[in-house]
């Protein structure tokens, strides 16, 4: 039995992922499933392009055959510590792949590949559907911008809102000091800082965590910086 078949003209370079076991099997059709229905119009630009699943008996019992598309080189590296515009690419993947009507059960590097485009670039792509949601009904209609400014309020995509965050989408301008979220762009010395301390802090003691908020503040940010003018990391 197959889901579908595709006729290859050229050449290209594909992966074979085989499931053997009635467990396995079940899982590899579902997710070709995932794959063939709502995530063909992503096909190439956002998800590898699925060729075909194959399913029959072997001495190894029931065992299936879906051919992909091979799209690179997994992730080693975290997504957070990648540039603004592969962040931003991947971030733009899986609010697609949401709209598409599919979400991650646990979304992470894992589910990131990238291949060098002729210019020399590396350009991701999402992967790993076995355990995706295909009835997903996304309540987020926006879009995310890296280091565009943090909404007040989650997302209402919870998936959405925690890929954000855990790829830095938002700058952090804002610090916590003393329960109050202040926006750095609104101080220009420590001392504006501290005389925003509230009743029964001292002025020493506002200083001392004012210079520790700041000092852990440009610690980020110089980090941020280095990551953001670096290369892609993939190893």
């Amino acid at each position: 039995m197959h889901v579908s078949s595709i006729s290859l003209n050229g050449s290209v370079t594909v992966i074979l992922k085989v499931a053997m076991g009635r467990t396995y099997v079940r899982n590899l059709l579902k997710e070709a499933e995932i794959y063939l229905d709502k995530l063909k119009p992503l096909f190439t630009s956002r998800v590898p392009h699925v060729y075909g699943f194959w399913q029959g008996e072997t001495y190894e019992g029931q065992t299936a055959v879906m051919v992909m598309q091979d799209c690179g080189r997994p992730l080693k590296r975290d997504i957070v510590q990648q540039p603004p515009k592969f962040r931003q690419l991947v971030i733009d993947h899986l609010v697609a792949v949401h709209r598409a009507g599919v979400s991650f059960r646990d979304f992470g590097m894992d589910n990131v590949v990238a291949f060098q485009t002729p210019e020399g670039s590396f350009y991701p792509m999402l992967v790993g559907f076995g355990h995706a949601d295909g009835s997903h009904e996304c309540p987020f209609k926006g879009d995310i911008g890296v280091y565009s400014p943090q909404p007040k309020e989650p997302l209402p995509c919870s998936q959405l809102w925690h890929v954000a965050l855990m790829a830095e989408a938002f700058y952090q301008y804002n610090v916590d000091f003393y329960g109050r979220e202040i926006s750095l762009k609104t101080i220009s010395s420590t001392m504006d800082l501290v005389k925003m301390r509230p009743e029964g802090i001292s002025e020493a003691q506002a200083l001392y965590d004012a210079d520790d908020i700041i000092r852990r503040f440009n610690i980020w940010q110089d980090r941020r910086l280095a990551m953001d003018n670096g290369p892609v990391r993939l190893d």
